[in-house]
């Protein structure tokens, strides 16, 4: 994997691209040949030197002041979350996190989850689904313990039927990944993993390339299950207080809805 440096240039890179001069206020002097803002353009919005932007997209400064960042979030117009993930990029002297080969769902937590009647499951850091309840797995295959989510939905042909807005809930999926994932993109295994997905999925190629970063706390995912017909469900995450990066993922249904009582037969069927 490349060193924080590289990534912190890809992500100036990626994320200049995505800015256009009008939304800069930026008067267009003609025509660009590469989409978004030009780096002296960027420097200039940053209150930085277009040299010293250059070194940075080119990897060559490792340690931008906060305040320097603090000035490429704004001009790039990062959200908060996204914002964060510059700062850390750009913290290239912490040392990485390796993550551990195996992970473990506390026993506590995995009883409350069975004790779910809505369908419920735990997500770890790198997407894999560590313990689910029966009414997650009633939902779609997808939820069951030890699948992959992200596998599942850039590599399954059935999550793209069963997910009504799959386009919209691939670009949070790899937002969230790289949150998720940021201290440990050093990691062979973290590594051989994402390049997988990007050798096997265009569209998660496609993703990954734009260094979007970012969590979704709840939202609603609909589903066009083959038992149920098509259901709008809410969805919230819960982070697991001492363990590291798992999070607890709970489907619900506004109460008396018709998509409580489609949950109900489903769960009763499963």
């Amino acid at each position: 994997m490349v060193e924080n440096g590289s990534r912190l240039g890809e992500y100036l890179r990626a994320r200049r691209a995505l800015v256009s001069p009008d939304a800069a206020g930026i008067t267009d002097s003609g025509r660009r040949r590469v989409p978004g803002l030009r780096r002296e353009e960027l420097a200039q919005l940053a209150g930085i030197s277009v040299v010293y932007y250059v070194r940075l997209e080119q990897g060559r400064d490792r340690h931008p002041s906060p305040d320097v960042l603090r000035g490429l979030a704004h001009a790039l117009q990062l959200d908060d979350e996204a914002a964060q993930y510059l700062l850390k990029l750009g913290r290239s002297d912490e040392p990485s996190h390796r993550i551990r080969l195996r992970e473990l769902v506390a026993p506590g937590i995995e009883q409350v989850v069975r004790r779910i009647s809505a369908p419920a499951y735990v997500l770890g850091r790198m997407r894999d689904v560590l313990c689910s309840n029966p009414s997650a797995e009633a939902l779609s295959p997808m939820f069951h313990r030890g699948s992959n989510q992200l596998r599942r939905l850039f590599l399954d042909p059935d999550a793209r039927e069963l997910l009504v807005d799959w386009n919209i809930l691939t670009e949070d999926a790899v937002a969230s990944l790289r949150i998720a994932t940021n201290n440990d993109l050093e990691d062979p295994a973290v590594g051989e993993f994402i390049a997988d997905l990007a050798t096997h999925s265009s569209r998660f190629r496609q993703l990954w390339d734009r260094h979007d970063a970012g969590l979704r706390p709840s939202d609603v995912v609909r589903f066009r299950h083959s038992q149920i017909g098509e259901v709008s469900l809410h969805y919230n995450k819960l982070a697991v207080v001492g363990a590291d990066r798992q999070t607890i993922v709970v489907f619900h249904a506004v109460p008396g809805s018709d998509a409580e009582q489609d949950l109900c037969r489903l769960a009763t069927r499963g």
